[in-house]
């Protein structure tokens, strides 16, 4: 009989588990791998590590206590070359013979290895308990952060689980569940030992159909035969007097945008443009750039925005990129064009009083079009162009107007970059819900002060803009606090990481905003996730980056595309209506990133390989985790920058963290911490390493620190880490 003795309860969750029938069956059927039991118990822990971790070489201390015999072994399983269990299996047989080392202290002094701790995100050890009594004197070592010590006692006919687990980073529920991922690739393991094991479905049938079908049951009604530009002519038709367009107190009405829009549009397709032409607009922020870009639509063209402050050789390299039939442009910038040979109709040259401009322009143009194509900032490689169609941003702008009743009465003050999608909402999903756009002046346009002058003015009732600028828009009225922010009723934030800070800093000013982050890829829609922030705890390492939003999904899955346990990080899948056409001219890139869906309902579907590395919280929130092309490795240690960075922005002292990993001369690699300290108190560099030390090993604490008083952006708004060196030298290392 099977007796076990509990060990006292510590701080740590301890959760214990009968296995009775499943050791049964591993006792009937363990003659046919000519293996000992236990070590079939660790290949098997050591098969979930590596689901859990993706990791291709896993190691794993095991103490095996059988009967009065104590032996540390060291699995090690490289899955590149072991693929199925009885590889694996075969594997190790011939590893065990030559790594078993006598020790009989091992429990104390040997099982919470700290290189092992190190190199590995699930930090996992486990003991293997054989005979009829089982009686353990000493529990494991204290368990790191986000550890779990497991252990199996079995005798002939009964078994046992204990998992003890640090209960403050990790939930019970998230234990029972791992629990269950190992019975069930046991199961799978023992009946069919030759299939791949990275493809074994090893989670619960409830937890799977949850995470991927449950959690995306976003199915909503939008106008899903009309194009962005349609909409907005039913707004015309609606109320052809109403303000549309106000920029240094010039006011113009929905009437006059589409008489522009008409215009152009006209033009173009004099000049021969067709339905999948792609047309660049290269103006400043003005009303003749809101009406080319819905005069662009009406000609039945994708548009192409790029910035005027863009460098010449930028736009040199998208305008070749793209195929461009033609710019549209003004009188004043076509010097900045004259390297590039290709065909221009200026805006400020056209003749309105010679078309019958009252009548929108036929074109054959359908929701299945392309819209416009988004040259991505190109922070992390060469830039691409994203092509994307009406469906998928009508759906998404009609989200966004139905969740929060934007229309008639509302103003958008539009901030972005207009190669920036955020700015596509500003102009064509705003004016789609009868609102009005607000441009600041084109001089003052990235001077929070200006932007603080034009929502006293203007009476702003939506602000949507990446983080940093909503944090730089705080900034100036918490300075000047003569100044009013009380007609924002929504703050929209998007395109980056959001400061947990910055949503109280916010609401100290405007208590009644409703504050809403938005998370997703250019990709894919404009967002894809949506989280509304009612509430912050200063200890969260980050804001939740949401639920999928209308008729959107989202997967966080392997490098196989098998579904990832709640709370086990992957990498995020973006699918539904959104997803993007890919990037124009490089169509071996894009079968990289966008995909087939196997997993979706509606056929034929395709989702977006997004690079986030995200997990799935128990309540179906979505939490993102940093980027997987943030990931380095120093000294053999794999870091996610992102998980330091989140941890330092715990410090009420610090506003605002980026890590960067910096090669020295010599080539030694070393981790730089950049740091935008709040303005009241600066934190100690030993402060910042000391609290890192309580939460972190020491391989994740940097060995630099760089106090800034802002971040580089791109000119997307968004932080350019490759800008960060610069601040770096010798005098930093503290």
């Amino acid at each position: 009989m099977l007796d076990e003795t509990v060990l006292p309860r510590q701080e740590t969750g301890v959760y214990t588990m009968r296995i009775d029938q499943n050791i049964q069956y591993l006792y009937s059927t363990e003659l046919a791998f000519d293996i000992q039991k236990t070590d079939i118990f660790a290949a098997i822990f050591l098969i979930l590590i590596h689901r859990y971790n993706r990791e291709d070489c896993v190691q794993l201390p095991v103490v095996n206590i059988d009967f009065n015999t104590v032996r540390t072994i060291i699995y090690q399983i490289d899955f590149t070359k072991c693929k199925t269990f009885r590889e694996i299996l075969g594997s190790q047989k011939k590893k065990i013979l030559s790594d078993i080392i006598d020790n009989h202290d091992v429990i104390n002094e040997d099982l919470k290895s700290e290189e092992y701790i190190k190199d590995n995100e699930l930090k996992t050890s486990l003991t293997l308990f054989t005979g009829d009594k089982i009686i353990v004197e000493h529990p494991a070592k204290k368990l790191p952060n986000g550890g779990v010590h497991m252990s199996i006692a079995h005798s002939c006919n009964q078994g046992v689980f204990r998992i003890e687990y640090d209960s403050v980073r990790i939930p019970k529920d998230a234990i029972v569940m791992m629990c269950f991922h190992f019975i069930n690739l046991f199961k799978s393991c023992m009946s069919s030992p030759d299939i791949n094991v990275s493809f074994i479905d090893f989670m619960e049938a409830s937890e799977k159909n949850t995470v991927l079908f449950k959690w995306n049951e976003t199915k909503s009604s939008y106008p899903e035969d009309k194009c962005l530009h349609e909409l907005f002519e039913e707004q015309v038709l609606d109320n052809p007097s109403e303000v549309a367009v106000i920029q240094n107190q010039v006011f113009w009405t929905r009437y006059d945008l589409n008489t522009k829009a008409n215009d152009i549009a006209r033009q173009l397709i004099r000049l021969g443009v067709t339905t999948r032409s792609v047309v660049a607009i290269f103006l400043p922020k003005t009303f003749n750039l809101v009406a080319g870009i819905f005069g662009i639509l009406k000609s039945g063209c994708a548009y192409l925005p790029i910035d005027v402050l863009y460098p010449i050789e930028r736009i040199r390299y998208i305008l070749k990129d793209s195929n461009a039939f033609v710019v549209v442009t003004e009188k004043n910038l076509i010097d900045k064009l004259d390297d590039y040979n290709i065909r221009t109709l200026l805006i400020d040259e056209s003749d309105v009083s010679s078309y019958p401009v009252n009548i929108n322009p036929s074109t054959d143009v359908s929701p299945e079009d392309l819209s416009y194509v988004i040259y991505t900032s190109g922070s992390t490689g060469e830039p691409k162009g994203v092509m994307l169609n009406h469906k998928g941003r009508v759906n998404n702008f009609t989200d966004f107007n139905n969740r929060f009743k934007i229309g008639k009465g509302d103003r958008v003050l539009a901030v972005s970059s207009p190669s920036f999608d955020m700015c596509a909402y500003d102009f064509l999903g705003s004016l789609a819900a009868g609102a009005t756009v607000v441009l600041p002046t084109i001089n003052l346009a990235n001077q929070p002060m200006h932007w603080l002058q034009l929502i006293n003015t203007y009476k702003i009732t939506v602000w949507h803009s990446v983080p940093v600028m909503f944090e730089m828009l705080c900034q100036c009225a918490e300075i000047r606090s003569h100044l009013s922010i009380q007609s924002i009723r929504v703050a929209l934030l998007g395109g980056d990481w959001i400061p947990v800070t910055l949503p109280v800093r916010f609401r100290n000013l405007n208590n009644h905003c409703q504050i809403v982050s938005l998370g997703g890829a250019t990709e894919a829609s404009m967002d894809s996730t949506i989280y509304i922030i009612d509430s912050v705890k200063q200890d969260w390492p980050s804001i939740p980056y949401g639920r999928p939003m209308a008729n959107q999904k989202t997967y966080v899955l392997d490098d196989h595309l098998q579904p990832m346990p709640i709370g086990v990080p992957g990498e995020l899948y973006i699918g539904g209506v959104g997803v993007g056409e890919g990037y124009i001219g490089k169509p071996e890139i894009s079968k990289e990133r966008f995909l087939y869906d196997p997993w979706s309902k509606d056929s034929p579907s395709r989702m977006y390989k997004t690079g986030d590395w995200a997990r799935y919280l128990p309540n179906g929130l979505i939490q993102l985790l940093g980027r997987l092309d943030n990931q380095v490795k120093l000294n053999g240690v794999r870091i996610e920058l992102g998980e330091i960075e989140a941890h330092v922005k715990v410090l009420k002292t610090v506003r605002d963290c980026v890590v960067s990993l910096v090669i020295r001369e010599d080539n030694e690699k070393m981790l730089i911490a950049y740091i935008i300290p709040n303005s009241s108190v600066r934190p100690t560099v030993k402060e910042i390493k000391d609290f890192l030390r309580l939460g972190l090993t020491e391989a994740f604490v940097p060995k630099g620190v760089v106090f800034l008083d802002s971040f580089p952006l791109t000119p997307n708004g968004k932080v350019d880490r490759s800008a960060l060196k610069k601040y770096w030298n010798y005098e930093t290392l503290y």
